[in-house]
């Protein structure tokens, strides 16, 4: 029955399994996706979903599996030719006869009308697109509803975010609803957009003005969408030099954790968790010890793999921040070691780099506790005082002589906090490591952090 229920609707439908498999898949996702069946059915669902957006689908997945439909979401998928494609989707688990989940049902309908990013041409837009990506100052391309259509990474620096998660959040629920946006908004209503104009940008760290050089893109003779681009070159928010160079290769290495991240997801663990899947089911038929043994084995690659993904890019640094990061960080050590730990951290929001630069710090300091300190209590602080970020990891363990780990023979395998002081002093930061023997270790860094005004 659903089967056929799938076939008749025109909008785009199919089932999955809770491991994210596509299962079925009608002729309106062939026609919205560009798909056909027989180049999906089997494959992850993460194959629709645009890079940035694969932590998407675990949430989905987790809501399913508890049971809970998923309505009216809005979001973005990635058709077969590479176009994007705007959707509002209804996701709803399906019940085998325990009253188990045993898969879902998502139906999809294209909602690209609505979205301004379907209006303008393609390949103008892909062009403007890679034109503010490269550009080193701040820059966005906005709707008349104040949607954000594409930022670059400098912009999204500045609320500790990843461009492609910004893509279509309304400008003031990121940036604050200044009178100046309004103001910017009703002139895009009026067809009247001035060259250039000023705005402020309420920040958690303060607020930040800002002169936009504006271009306006036409469509039927109306303006769709403004294009907008620093009059000042902004750079990287420390400063010029050498520092702005750093902080550009911190955020290309931030990029690039994440991409493998991604990976990892969408190929490593989906092939592990069908081959687990697969085991289980010869187990049932054929109880050897020998596959009871092998799923123990993918389980745990499973778990590694994932631990490994969370290493390369923490989840919670770049949705919930430092503070919810180094949190996380200090329980699970915890948890581990036995360490009584005390953590103190700001909840304050930084650009990308600085909160990466920071937690890494924090995280090598806090492995190397646990592994090496036999330490049973460490305390963890995580400040900022006025344009510095302040970290401090100290544990009460057995401690060590830093100068004469430097002199060991095998001190190129315990590089760890040099290479993490290097890349906190090429963004004038600095690290410094109090420790002797019997006396136990603190770790304490530096870092520059943007300023804003005050106003």
């Amino acid at each position: 029955m659903l089967d056929a229920f799938l076939e008749l609707t025109q909008d785009a439908a199919f089932t999955k399994s809770l491991d994210g498999t596509i299962l079925s898949w009608n002729a309106g996702a062939e026609q919205l996706y560009g798909y056909a069946s027989a180049e999906v059915i089997g494959r992850p669902v993460t194959l629709l979903f645009p890079k940035g957006r694969r932590d998407e689908v675990d949430h989905i997945l987790r809501e399913l599996a508890l049971g809970r439909p998923v309505l009216n979401h809005e979001t973005v998928r990635v058709r077969r030719d590479g176009r994007l494609v705007y959707i509002s989707l209804r996701a709803a688990p399906i019940f085998d006869q325990s009253g188990s989940v045993s898969h879902a049902s998502v139906i999809a309908r294209d909602i690209g009308q609505r979205m301004t990013a379907r209006q303008l041409p393609i390949e103008t837009e892909r062009c403007l697109r890679a034109f503010l990506s490269l550009s080193p100052r701040y820059a966005v391309l906005r709707d008349g509803w104040g949607r954000i259509l594409h930022c670059n990474q400098p912009l999204a620096d500045l609320v500790g975010q990843r461009p492609a998660d910004l893509v279509l959040r309304c400008w003031a629920e990121t940036f604050g609803d200044s009178p100046e946006h309004r103001a910017f908004l009703e002139s895009v209503s009026r067809d009247a957009v001035a060259p250039t104009h000023s705005e402020r940008l309420l920040l958690p760290g303060g607020n930040l003005s800002i002169h936009w050089q504006n271009v306006p893109l036409h469509v039927g003779g109306r303006i769709v969408a403004v294009a907008s681009i620093a009059a000042e070159p902004s750079g990287m928010p420390i400063g010029g030099g050498e520092a702005a160079v750093a902080a550009a290769i911190l955020a290309a290495e931030s990029a690039e954790r994440g991409r493998l991240a991604d990976a990892l997801h969408d190929d490593t663990v989906q092939v592990l968790t069908a081959a687990l899947y697969a085991v289980d089911r010869a187990r049932r038929d054929s109880p050897l010890p020998q596959l009871m043994d092998a799923s123990a084995a993918i389980s745990e690659a499973i778990d590694r793999t994932r631990h490994m993904m969370l290493d390369l890019s923490p989840t919670l640094l770049g949705h919930h921040g430092l503070g919810a990061a180094v949190q996380s960080l200090c329980h699970q050590s915890a948890k581990r070691a036995g360490l009584e730990v005390s953590v103190s951290v700001t909840d304050q929001r930084f650009p990308d780099f600085v909160e990466q630069l920071a937690y890494r710090t924090t995280r090598e300091a806090v492995i190397n506790a646990e592994r090496h300190s036999k330490a049973t209590e460490l305390a963890v602080r995580v400040e900022q005082r006025d344009e510095l970020l302040l970290g401090e990891v100290q544990d009460n363990g057995v401690g060590f002589d830093p100068t004469a780990v430097v002199q060991r023979f095998d001190a190129h395998l315990h590089l760890g906090l040099t290479r993490t002081a290097e890349r906190l002093q090429a963004v004038r930061g600095d690290l410094d490591i109090d420790s002797r023997p019997g006396a136990g270790t603190r770790v304490r860094f530096r870092l520059p952090v943007p300023s804003f005004d005050a106003a």
